[in-house]
């Protein structure tokens, strides 16, 4: 619900260098980003970067945001793209994270 629109699409083919841009609803940044990570079908970590926001951060409402993935040096396979609330108290209770899947060439 809080995921409003992302340019790769469920069981999209990713690879190489890939750009991504996305809109969400406030909550997941912290100091105008937010954690991306990548992970293989069994949820281990396999990287991790950080979005951008390009609208204001420090709102509720829909925020633009956008970053790059490198996926020319990960395992091929199934795996998710998880767009991840910025977390800095490290409060499990404030943990949420959004999980894309993708199929890595």
């Amino acid at each position: 619900d809080n995921l409003i629109s992302f340019s790769i699409w469920p069981n999209a083919k990713v690879h190489g260098i890939v750009s991504y841009r996305g809109v969400l609803k406030g909550g997941y940044f912290f100091e105008g980003s937010l954690v991306i990570q990548i992970l293989d079908a069994n949820k281990k970590i396999l990287s991790q970067s950080n979005a951008v926001a390009k609208s204001d951060w420090m709102t509720s409402g829909p925020i633009d945001f956008e970053g790059n993935v490198d996926f020319s040096k990960l395992p091929v396979g199934p795996g998710f793209f998880e767009i991840k609330k910025d977390n800095p108290s490290a409060l499990p209770e404030k943990d949420k994270s959004i999980l894309i899947p993708i199929i890595i060439e």
